[in-house]
């Protein structure tokens, strides 16, 4: 059974942006490339990254051009997207509220405790809440594990 992970963009930005390079970031996307990590991802994952990617661009951060690359990259990794039924709504809004967390960093955390997964983050506001979340790790913290 693989390892389950969720991340959000601040791991995911790391991969393209060389100022914000992580090489346990790093290490994690050749874990899910082999295929020993199932990456769950809340969609809006998607539209983050994307985002990010744009705001770099017009920062002078990233090249049009490596953009839209790693955009591809991003569009090839294999990942299961989980998209809120009703239920999940509204844990999510009470995830969001109990935690005073935006909608975006709660779908994160929502994601890795539907899949029983582990949250992996460089976000302080999720990182806050790891001694009441024991699933959310610093991405410094990720480690190869092997069966």
């Amino acid at each position: 059974m693989n390892r389950k992970v969720v991340i959000d963009a601040s791991v995911s930005a790391s991969w393209f942006l060389q100022d914000e390079f992580n090489q346990k970031a790093d290490e994690l996307l050749k874990e899910v490339i082999h295929g020993r990590i199932d990456l769950f991802q809340p969609l809006l994952w998607k539209y983050e990254i994307v985002n990010v990617l744009r705001t770099a661009i017009l920062q002078k951060r990233i090249a049009r051009d490596k953009a839209m690359l790693a955009v591809s990259t991003i569009n090839s990794i294999r990942v299961e997207y989980i998209v809120p039924g009703n239920e999940d709504m509204i844990n999510l809004m009470r995830i969001a509220d109990e935690n005073s967390l935006t909608a975006y960093d709660a779908s994160y955390l929502h994601t890795a405790e539907m899949k029983t997964g582990e949250l992996f983050t460089s976000d302080k506001d999720l990182l806050k809440l790891k001694n009441k979340y024991p699933f959310i790790r610093k991405i410094d913290e990720f480690t190869v594990k092997y069966n």
